[in-house]
């Protein structure tokens, strides 16, 4: 991958006798191979004291996107707390869990939900951050975060676990608990993964955790045995992941697995549970004299450690690997036989001066280098692939998998939408890309498509147009297919397509648009809707169900009208 160094200017007066020899010691060098596999903990005590031991970080390696504007972005998602499965709607509001009845103008509300934990206070409060249907079992997770008089702070994520059997009476089954804020959470073999992650409680005359983390089931609560902890290298920070594996069937917590450091991507399938764990790692040289000062070399690397556990009540650690930056996305493929990582990657170099006779510190900046990897690992996390070659000299802004493509979104004018075929996992392909506007352009994947918002400046200002282009073959290009929206006002904008690609919703300055594309792109109506950040869109049957905390409505694809409106106070 090539690199782009930009050189930073200190913005203090130093001598230049000083700044003239700035370099001439080597930088520390920071190597992969100091990220080893985490091992299994002995005792209660080894635990603890490993989470005391870390090495603090003062600053996370910067990224590098020279000040330029992404001229590409992928349309938001908001559907982490919101779902329609099986005719019914499901909405987080706060500490209440609506359901609704999707039946399009008949659309009713069945029931309404206390779904927090009963542990808020004056000084803590609750949050919803997700919910998962699986058959006839709903998952609700929420984080309690509360706050002591001495400014610390403590967080628990609780989940909540219901029988919808009968969706309009729900039946609680039972609550789980565990330290940490969520991370994530997913099915696989008839369990429910549950990972949260958590900073530990030091003891300052020790230097090691004073308390185990905890996991609780019906308010009945424990540490996590020192048995099920895994001590990992390179830790940063005195943080632990918790993963629980709950029995769908039977509502039991099956097994748990925890880690010391932080765990903050988690994707599960049949095949494993894959976590990622965010690593910053540091390094200085020793200090050396120059002139009356003190220099020490220092070196900053954002790297990634992934993981693969088993799927089962087990948890049991099967792989790890060490990678460079940090995951931007990553997606297991359709085979099940490959995974695609995504990481953003950044460093940076910098020394500091210290005059101990006038006792202050300064720093200089001398370098940051930022850019893009892909790397295709099989499932024991061996890399099988690397197409980070294929993408262009930049920084990412974001990324997202489509069908056979990988799509990057980069700060780089002139390669401003990167898309590389994976059909053959093996040999990743970069696809040629046509027909993006040079403004701006919202994509929103679709089966085989992808939908283009997109701006352009005319005599009356800024206006909008949608189009479709076309994936496949090796390249993705503009079909054609373009309508024009007229001027815009610059406002947010938001918009959804349903995955067959038949339809689609672009909502902006106030306006909401739904258009039937296919032979021709085609304006059906402008239904009055509320949307908004957390509007989350459904296409089911004939209708298209915009969902939000405080407004579900119902439109008619065959008409184009509202047929059904529900507003709700905001729980």
């Amino acid at each position: 991958m090539k690199k782009r160094w930009i050189a930073l200017l200190l913005a203090a007066v130093l001598p230049i006798g000083v700044l003239a020899g700035c370099g001439s010691e080597d930088m520390p060098e920071l190597s992969l191979d100091s990220i080893t596999a985490p091992v299994a903990a002995r005792n209660e005590m080894e635990v603890r004291t490993a989470l005391g031991n870390y090495t603090g970080i003062s600053e996370a390696a910067p990224d590098s996107a020279d000040g330029e504007m992404a001229t590409v972005q992928f349309a938001g998602d908001a559907s982490a707390t919101t779902a329609l499965h099986d005719g019914y709607i499901y909405v987080l509001s706060n500490s209440e869990l609506r359901i609704l009845r999707a039946a399009g103008a008949s659309t009713t509300q069945l029931n309404t939900l206390d779904i927090s934990s009963g542990t808020s206070s004056e000084d803590s409060y609750e949050f919803a951050n997700a919910l998962l249907v699986e058959g006839d079992r709903l998952a609700v997770v929420t984080t309690a975060s509360s706050m002591d008089s001495d400014l610390s702070g403590s967080d628990v994520c609780h989940l909540r676990l219901y029988d919808i059997s009968e969706p309009s009476t729900p039946t609680l089954l039972r609550t789980f608990s565990q330290d940490g804020l969520y991370e994530g959470i997913g099915t696989a073999n008839g369990l429910l993964f549950l990972v949260s992650s958590g900073t530990a409680d030091l003891d300052e005359a020790s230097g090691s955790a004073a308390s185990m983390p905890q996991i609780g089931d019906n308010a009945e609560s424990e540490a996590v045995p020192a048995a099920q902890f895994y001590l990992s290298s390179a830790l940063d920070a005195p943080t632990f992941s918790i993963v629980s594996a709950i029995s769908l069937a039977d509502a039991q917590r099956s097994g748990v697995r925890a880690f010391t450091g932080t765990i903050d991507h988690v994707c599960v399938s049949e095949q494993g549970v894959f976590l990622a764990r965010s690593i910053r790692m540091e390094s200085h040289g020793d200090a050396y004299k120059k002139d009356h000062y003190s220099v020490t070399n220092h070196a900053i690397n954002a790297a990634t450690e992934l993981l693969r556990l088993t799927a089962d009540a087990d948890l049991t650690m099967l792989a790890s690997k060490p990678l460079a930056g940090e995951v931007a996305a990553w997606e297991l493929n359709a085979q099940a036989n490959a995974l695609y990582v995504v990481n953003s990657l950044s460093s940076s170099q910098y020394q500091l001066f210290e005059d101990k006779t006038y006792g202050w510190t300064n720093r200089l900046d001398q370098s940051q280098n930022g850019g893009t990897a892909l790397n295709v690992l099989d499932l024991s996390l061996q890399q099988i692939a690397d197409g980070s070659d294929l993408l262009p000299d930049a920084s990412l802004s974001a990324a997202r998998f489509s069908g056979n493509y990988c799509l990057l979104a980069m700060f780089d004018a002139d390669t401003p939408l990167a898309a590389i075929d994976l059909s053959n996992p093996t040999k990743p392909a970069l696809a040629e890309v046509s027909g993006l506007s040079e403004l701006f352009n919202v994509l929103l994947p679709a089966e085989g498509m992808l939908m283009d918002l997109s701006g352009a400046n005319g005599a009356n200002g800024m206006s909008l147009a949608i189009s479709t282009m076309a994936m496949g073959g090796g390249s993705v290009s503009a079909t054609g297919l373009v309508k024009e929206l007229g001027t815009y006002a610059g406002g947010a904008v938001y918009a959804a397509v349903s995955q067959d690609a038949a339809w689609a919703l672009v909502c902006y300055d106030h306006t909401s648009h739904l258009f039937r594309l296919g032979d021709a792109i085609t304006e059906v109506s402008r239904p009055e809707i509320s949307v908004h950040s957390g509007t989350a869109f459904f296409f089911e049957g004939d209708y298209l169900y915009a969902c939000a905390p405080d407004e579900v409505s119902a439109v008619s694809l065959t008409s184009g009208s509202v047929d059904a409106l529900l507003s709700f106070a905001v729980g």
